[in-house]
Order: C-alpha cells, then sequence, then structure tokens
C-alpha cells in the first residue's frame, strides 16, 4: 500500500519516471469562428491537420465512400487546392502530420469500421511537397488488431514519430464502452509500403467517466484526437465536449485531464492544434456549411 501511493506521487511530481509535466490549459476563449466549410467539397469532413512544411496550410479530408481527395485549406476552411488518390478507400475518419524519414507525411486513417468486420484497415503515407499532381505517390500499411475488429475515428502522431489509434466504443442505454488506444510497433519513419502489421494494445480510456455526466452520450465517444506540437498533450473531440490529456502521465495509470466545454457542432468530428495553446475543429457539413471554429488558451 505504501508502495502503492509512493509511486502514485512520484508520478504526480513527475520525479524518476522519464517524463516532464505538460501544462493544460484550465481556461480557454470563447469559440472563434475561422470562415466556413464548402459542402460542395467537404460535406463529411472528418479529419483535419496542419501541414509541418507548410504551415498556412491544413489539410482536410471527407469519409465514407466519397470518390476520395485531399484537400488543401487555409485556415478559414477555404480550399485552396485538391489531389485524389486515384484507388478506391473504404472510411476515412482522421489524418495527422508527421516525420516519415526524408521528409514530412500525411498520414490519412482507413480506420472506420461501424460494422466491427474489416480484418485489416490502413493507413497512407503521403510526403509532403509544395504541390500535388494527381495520384501522388504513397505508402500503404495495413494494419489488424490484435484482439479483434474495432471501429475508429482518431488517429495521431507524436513528434518521435509514434502513431497511436483510439477506437470509437459502442454504447447501450446504460453505459458506454471504454474506448481502447492502440500504437504502431515502430516509428513512420520505419514503415514499408505495402506491409502488414499489427497494432499493440496501450490502454483502456473510459470517455465515459472523463465526462463527468453518466447521459451525456455525445460526449463518451472519441471522434478525432491531435497530440500537441511537443507531443506532451493529448487532445481528443467528441461529439460532445473535448477533453485535455498529459499524455506521459496516461501511459503511467496516472490520469489526468481537462475537460473543455464546447460549443457544439452536429457531427464534429475533426480536430487538430495549431499551436500547444490553440485548436481547430470543424463537423461533416451535409447540407450546410459549418463554421471552421478556434479556440485560445487564455492562460498558457
Amino acid at each position: 500500500m505504501i508502495k502503492s501511493v509512493l509511486l502514485r506521487l512520484l508520478i504526480f511530481l513527475g520525479f524518476g519516471l522519464g517524463f516532464s509535466q505538460a501544462q493544460l490549459c484550465t481556461a480557454w476563449s470563447e469559440t472563434e469562428i475561422m470562415g466556413y466549410l464548402d459542402p460542395q467539397y467537404l460535406a463529411e469532413a472528418s479529419g483535419i491537420s496542419q501541414s509541418l512544411d507548410f504551415p498556412e496550410r491544413f489539410y482536410q479530408v471527407n469519409d465514407s465512400a466519397r470518390s476520395f481527395q485531399v484537400f488543401l485549406t487555409d485556415e478559414t476552411g477555404r480550399v485552396n487546392s485538391s489531389f485524389d488518390l486515384g484507388i478506391p478507400l473504404r472510411d476515412v475518419e482522421d489524418s495527422d502530420v508527421g516525420n516519415c524519414g526524408l521528409a514530412n507525411c500525411l498520414v490519412l486513417g482507413d480506420i472506420g469500421d461501424n460494422l466491427r468486420q474489416r480484418d485489416t484497415i490502413a493507413l497512407y503515407l503521403i510526403p509532403e511537397q509544395e504541390s500535388y499532381a494527381s495520384n501522388p505517390q504513397f505508402k500503404k500499411i495495413n494494419l489488424r488488431y490484435p484482439d479483434g475488429s474495432y471501429d475508429a475515428e482518431s488517429l495521431a502522431v507524436r513528434p518521435d514519430g509514434s502513431l497511436y489509434l483510439l477506437t470509437k466504443a459502442s454504447f447501450n442505454l446504460l453505459r458506454t464502452e471504454a474506448a481502447r488506444l492502440y500504437r504502431l510497433p515502430k516509428p513512420i519513419a520505419d514503415l514499408q509500403d505495402n506491409e502488414t502489421l499489427t497494432l499493440e494494445y496501450v490502454l483502456s480510456l473510459d470517455i465515459y467517466v472523463l465526462s463527468g455526466v453518466s447521459f451525456d452520450f455525445l460526449s463518451h465517444l472519441a471522434t478525432s484526437m491531435d497530440f500537441s506540437p511537443d507531443g506532451k498533450k493529448l487532445l481528443i473531440l467528441t461529439y460532445g465536449d473535448a477533453f485535455e490529456l498529459e499524455f506521459e502521465r496516461l501511459l503511467a495509470g496516472d490520469l489526468k485531464v481537462n475537460k473543455i466545454v464546447m460549443d457544439r457542432s452536429l457531427q464534429q468530428e475533426a480536430i487538430t492544434y495549431v499551436a500547444s495553446d490553440a485548436f481547430i475543429y470543424t463537423a461533416e457539413a451535409r447540407a450546410d456549411a459549418p463554421p471552421v471554429k478556434k479556440r485560445r488558451c487564455l492562460n498558457p
């Protein structure tokens, strides 16, 4: 008992455990409307990520079975250009940008599986470049879970190249199941085209508990996530609110999280940090033009 208490104290203080504390934001600004998505292009927006090579650029993608294109936008959501991978994809649900060896790569997560029937899911790594022709070069990585099939809408890459997936929990009228966090067995810089890898289970994350509200089912289902630029914080979006966590402490089993009460949009499914103290999130457009929303930390 004494050892357990001491270990948790050391984790809390961050001593001798190989990680430094991240500073979670405790006060966020009111929502700022940056612009609006054009449903002609982004009718089912499911992923947004900021370029590392061109910081004014954002990559945005749709989910489901649309003719697959990646849209290059600015911070307001205005589409500047697009490119097509030239292959059919099943259900791209999130994206991120990370170092993939000799370049930075846009990583697309074809990870949706509403019926939990897919034997494998897939990642697509596309090197960043100033402009894209149709059918750019890419690597495809096939993934399987070690313990079944899951639906997922959340993918994020840390600065060290480690990639994580968070499953989207199913729920009934009584209780939402815990989400499950998995990671690639090696950094994205070491991935080989068309290889098949088994994900590593990391931990279960009970977003039902994080929300603090039993019947707010919208806040129990993870729809997107992103790491802060230094990799110390993990930001998780749900259909309701969002949650910012100290990632190393999460891995150590000592949870520290701040709930961010959101100005909710229907089907909000994409989020990205734009600095260590700000984030942007969007939602599916359907027939309307949903806003691109930004929140800033007031005590960075």
